[in-house]
């Protein structure tokens, strides 16, 4: 498909941790080199194209706020149709999808500008990776990284800029104002303390991402979506006259109001509806609550085999260290390791490196799919070689010119795969 825009890739597309699409539009702008004000413009422009109009006509998009961009409404809507449309990616995920019209957005929901977490710049400054804005960094829920624990900031620790400017004359990850790194701290700055691993705010919030990366979700398989779950559990709740341990989980009040329609569902309602129910959000909102498990209570508890309560022994490992080897591993010139060797190596598992390193993970995994891909490609070239040699070289000329003669010599010759040489040798045989 022919594209007027760079294909610039969404960063973190398929994960939680998916690009924001307020900043992918900040990066596009640097990348084509204009000034975001310029790039919205120029999409305003292709907006007007009848082949993109909506039916209510064509919207103003000269400015847009980052936090209007995140959202599902009528601009982010036609913004994210025309890129998709330019760029060819697919940016469905980089926004709310689950703020939609059933589900309302509470006040200071979503913060103004952009947020971010040093730790994860530097990481990505360490590794080379593309540093980006992401998508749960937009929620005033989330204080901490959901990886590294550390608090997000929003400003500059320099200069005090908090990076909304359209004015785009550096990567997303300089300043624009000062231009020093992100990541960096400036001197005599307050350090912020590490969240505990036991208070993590936003906890379901943070698992409703990894169930859209996981399972896929649209803004029409969110539509209606949660009130069919309410209804469902109520009547079922009700028709078996059990309807007081609804009313444990939510106010009775509440609940009707909610059943009848006569008030909204914002996001904090809903997830206290999840908290109480014991039912993820994903599944809430999606319309699928009568078909998730039900919550152990208390009534349902027996005691457990000796053996089942013995607590394993936490290992303390040094994460730094673990760091610094990895960057050692990724600047090798040698042969690409697969992720098992290498934490074989350090004696850690691969879930380990996944969740305390996913940058450099993801970095060392796909320079290692290269490399297999590589030798892939050389093995088809030296089977296609060997046959056209068997077919056409003179030193062959007294060998039988058969396919299945042709496969025997170069088995034995080669050591290739069975299926790799036999496809080869039809494609040559069928050429010549």
């Amino acid at each position: 498909m022919p594209t007027n825009l760079f294909p610039i890739k969404l960063e973190g597309s398929g994960t939680a941790e998916v690009e924001s699409l307020a900043s992918y539009v900040y990066r596009m702008a640097y990348e084509h080199g204009v000034f975001v004000g310029e790039f919205l413009k120029y999409i305003g422009r292709r907006n007007s194209l009848d082949r993109l109009k909506d039916d209510r006509g064509s919207i103003n998009i000269d400015y847009v706020k980052a936090s209007e961009m995140v959202r599902v409404n009528r601009m982010s809507e036609s913004l994210m149709a025309i890129l998709s449309h330019e760029t060819g990616q697919y940016l469905e995920h980089s926004r709310f999808l689950f703020m939609s019209t059933d589900v309302w957005r509470s006040p200071r929901e979503i913060v103004k500008g952009f947020r971010w977490c040093q730790e994860c710049m530097s990481e990505w400054k360490a590794t080379g990776q593309t540093p980006y804005f992401k998508l749960t960094w937009h929620l005033s829920e989330f204080t901490h990284c959901t990886l590294h624990r550390t608090k997000l900031v929003s400003k500059c620790s320099f200069c005090g800029c908090n990076q909304v400017t359209y004015k785009r004359v550096k990567p997303l990850e300089y300043c624009q104002i000062c231009g020093n790194h992100l990541a960096s701290v400036a001197p005599g700055s307050e350090l912020t303390d590490l969240a505990s691993t036991w208070e993590q705010k936003g906890a379901d919030l943070h698992q409703l991402f990894i169930d859209i990366a996981k399972y896929g979700a649209s803004v029409e398989s969110f539509s209606g979506g949660i009130w069919l779950s309410l209804r469902e559990i109520f009547n079922h709740f009700w028709d078996s006259r059990n309807e007081s341990h609804m009313y444990q989980a939510f106010p009775r009040d509440e609940w009707i109001s909610i059943y009848h329609k006569q008030r909204p569902i914002s996001i904090r309602t809903a997830r206290r509806i999840s908290y109480g129910l014991g039912i993820d959000l994903y599944t809430l909102m999606s319309g699928n609550a009568m078909s998730s498990s039900q919550v152990l209570n208390e009534t349902w508890l027996c005691e457990l085999p000796d053996g089942f309560c013995d607590r394993q022994l936490k290992k303390n490992r040094n994460h730094r260290e673990i760091l610094e080897k990895l960057k050692i591993i990724l600047d090798e010139d040698g042969q690409p390791r697969s992720a098992k060797d290498i934490a074989r190596d350090l004696d850690v598992s691969v879930g380990y490196l996944r969740h305390r390193h996913p940058t450099i993970l993801a970095a060392l995994v796909e320079r290692y799919q290269a490399f297999i891909a590589e030798e892939r490609r050389q093995k088809r070239l030296r089977a296609k070689a060997e046959a056209l040699r068997y077919f056409t070289g003179r030193e062959f000329s007294e060998f039988p010119k058969s396919r299945k003669q042709a496969y025997i010599f170069l088995r034995n010759k080669t050591g290739l795969p069975k299926f790799l040489l036999k496809r080869a040798i039809d494609e040559v045989y069928e050429a010549l």
